[in-house]
């Protein structure tokens, strides 16, 4: 019982440290600039070098005033997972919570779980330059076969595409 105590008591700490951040999301899908994000933009761009996951169980197409650049990924499939929903759409985004992009299945796939995808970015990056290392990696890890539910799939060509924009 006084480790319970002691956990809650810590938690209560950390929820006051952190309650008059600002940060509360108030959008799945935004720039960064307040306009549906998470408040303003830092001055030097998104940290490639550090990005975060965020799977969705839905497809998800972001508002066009944020999209930069769709760009489709041929040659990249992803698997469907043995069990439970499959991982249908990925947002990545840096520690300070700016979005970089969203892979999304594309809608004509979005059911089935499996097919081609569409990277919506949402800063300005380059891409295609890097889509030959993309397919390498997502070769080498099996993405169009891994069914593990989360990591495989859609999720394995997330964690493809953070190594590859990794600077």
């Amino acid at each position: 019982m006084p480790v319970t105590m002691r956990a809650l008591f810590l938690l209560l700490l950390l929820a006051l440290a952190f309650a008059g951040t600002g940060n509360a999301e108030t959008s799945i899908v935004g720039d960064g600039t307040g306009a549906g994000g998470t408040g303003p933009a830092p001055a030097t761009g998104p940290d490639l070098s550090s990005l975060n996951i965020r799977l969705s169980s839905r497809a998800i197409r972001p508002p066009d005033e944020v999209v930069k650049k769709a760009v489709s990924l041929e040659g990249i499939r992803v698997a469907r997972p043995v069990t439970g929903e499959p991982t249908r759409a990925v947002i990545l985004e840096d520690d300070a919570r700016q979005r970089v992009l969203v892979l999304s299945l594309a809608p004509d796939q979005a059911n089935s779980g499996e097919g081609r995808i569409q990277a919506y970015l949402l800063v300005d990056i380059n891409l295609e330059s890097r889509l030959p290392q993309l397919i390498a990696c997502s070769n080498q890890r099996r993405c169009a076969e891994d069914r593990t539910p989360g990591v495989g799939g859609l999720g394995c060509v997330a964690f493809c595409l953070v190594e590859t924009l990794r600077p």
